[in-house]
C-alpha cells in the first residue's frame, strides 16, 4: 500500500500557518487538532508554536509525523504617556497625563496635586515621574525643577541707631531669630554643599584669578579688574531672596551695630548667640552659627560670622570681604575669604 505525503508547514509574516500537501492531512497546533489555514494572534509576550502532522488518504498508509517549530515575536507594547508637571502661583504642583503615572517630589513619591509650603527659605524643587498602564510600556522618566521664593519677608527692628538703620529680625534663610539660615559665599545667593575657591562664582578656582570684584590687577585673572568694592543687587543675598526692600549690611552700618549697641552673649532657646541692644533698648538675637568651608561646618554654637557687602581693604588684595565676628568674650568687624560660607543679618532699605 502506498505512503501518503506528509504536510510542509509554513507561517507568512501575518503568522497565518498554512500547509501543502497532495492527499488529506491532519494538523495539530501545540497539541491541538486544528484546520488550516489558522493565524496565530500576537501578545505582548514571544510564542513557541509547534505544528504537527501527517498525511493520510483511502488506499494509502498513514505519512510519518512531521513538527515544525515556528516563533511568533512578542508585540511592541505601546509606550505610556509621561506626565508634564506644572506648577501654580500657588506652589501647587499638578500634572498632566492620559494614563496613570508616578509622582516624586525631592525624591519622595507623592499623590499630586500637591502644594508646597512656602518658607523664608528660597526652595528649588525636583519633580520627577513615569507613565504606566495595563498593556503599556513604561514611559521615560521626566523631570521638571521648579524655584519656590522665599516668602516675603518684613520684619525688622528699629534699634534706634544714629543712622536710622532698620535690621531683620531674623537670618535669611531662617524661619525663626535663633535659626541659622542659610550660609553663602560672599557675593552668591544661595546655599551649596562645597564652600572652596573651586566652587567660589567669581573665580577661575584661585584666590588671585578673580572675574569680578577685583580692585588689584595681580588677584585678577588675566589682570582683570572692576574696582567694584561692594555687591552689585543681583549678588546681594538679602536683595535675591529677600527682594528689593533689603539688602546686605554696609561695613558702615556693620561698624555702627558694633560701636553703638550693648552686646551680650546668651543662650536664647537654645541657642548660643549675642543679644544686642540698641540706643532704644529694642533687641535683635544673633545666634552664633559659625562658618562653612572645605572641612564643612565649624565653630557653630561658639563663634557668630556674617557678611557685610563690601571688600575688606586693610589687607593687601581683593581675596577678602569684610564681617562681622563674634564669640562669647570678643566682638568685632574683620574679615574672612570671599569663598566661606557665611550667615547673612539683613538691613531694610529707606522706604520712600
Amino acid at each position: 500500500m502506498p505512503v501518503a505525503k506528509a504536510p510542509v508547514f509554513v507561517m507568512n509574516e501575518n503568522f497565518t500557518i498554512t500547509a501543502t500537501c497532495p492527499n488529506s492531512y491532519m494538523a495539530f497546533i501545540n497539541g491541538v487538532e486544528k484546520t488550516l489555514p489558522y493565524t496565530v494572534t500576537q501578545t505582548y509576550q514571544q510564542q513557541i508554536i509547534v505544528v504537527k502532522g501527517y498525511g493520510y488518504g483511502e488506499g494509502m498508509q498513514n505519512s510519518d509525523t512531521v513538527e515544525q517549530t515556528f516563533t511568533v515575536p512578542a508585540m511592541e507594547m505601546p509606550k505610556a504617556e509621561a506626565p508634564v508637571f506644572a506648577m501654580n502661583e500657588s506652589f501647587e504642583i499638578t500634572a498632566t497625563c492620559a494614563n496613570s503615572y508616578k509622582a516624586y517630589v525631592n525624591g519622595i513619591e507623592t499623590v499630586l496635586p500637591y502644594t508646597v509650603t512656602q518658607t523664608y527659605q528660597q526652595q528649588n524643587i525636583v519633580v520627577s515621574g513615569y507613565g504606566y498602564g495595563i498593556n503599556l510600556q513604561n514611559s521615560d522618566t521626566v523631570e521638571q525643577s521648579f524655584v519656590v521664593p522665599a516668602k516675603h519677608f518684613d520684619e525688622y527692628v528699629d534699634l534706634g541707631l544714629p543712622s536710622g538703620t532698620l535690621w531683620a529680625t531674623r537670618n535669611i534663610g531662617a524661619n525663626s531669630p535663633v535659626e541659622y539660615g542659610d550660609y553663602f559665599a560672599w557675593g552668591e545667593t544661595e546655599p551649596k554643599e562645597i564652600y572652596s575657591w573651586d566652587t567660589y562664582k567669581w573665580c577661575k578656582a584661585y584666590d588671585d584669578w578673580f572675574t569680578k570684584y577685583c580692585t588689584d590687577y595681580d588677584y585678577g585673572y588675566n589682570g582683570f579688574t572692576d574696582n567694584k568694592r561692594k555687591l552689585d543687587p543681583e549678588d546681594d543675598a538679602a536683595y535675591v531672596n529677600w527682594g528689593s526692600s533689603w539688602r546686605m549690611p554696609t561695613k558702615k552700618q556693620q561698624n555702627e551695630l558694633r560701636d553703638k549697641c550693648t552686646w551680650t552673649w546668651t543662650t536664647l532657646d537654645g541657642v548660643n548667640g549675642r543679644l544686642v541692644t540698641g540706643p532704644n533698648g529694642n533687641t535683635i538675637f544673633l545666634p552664633a552659627a559659625g562658618e562653612c568651608s572645605d572641612s564643612g561646618l565649624r565653630h557653630d554654637g561658639s563663634w557668630g560670622y556674617y557678611w557685610s557687602s563690601e571688600l575688606y581693604f586693610y589687607t593687601d588684595g581683593s581675596d577678602v570681604s569684610q564681617a562681622l565676628h563674634f564669640y562669647s568674650v570678643h566682638f568685632d568687624t574683620g574679615w574672612d575669604l570671599r569663598y566661606y560660607g557665611l550667615t547673612v543679618r539683613a538691613v531694610r532699605v529707606p522706604q520712600n
